[in-house]
């Protein structure tokens, strides 16, 4: 079965005080392998 979405969520409970996230600034997530974009190109 192929996977047909991919995200995350800004402020996940699965992360310690992830929740506080959503009033912080400039918050990026860590780089890593982008599996949509991999199945996407040509």
């Amino acid at each position: 079965m192929p996977i047909i979405d991919v995200h995350s969520h800004l402020g996940d409970i699965l992360y310690p005080n992830g929740g506080e996230l959503i009033y912080k600034e400039n918050v990026r997530m860590p780089k890593i392998f982008d599996f949509q974009a991999f199945n996407e190109r040509a």
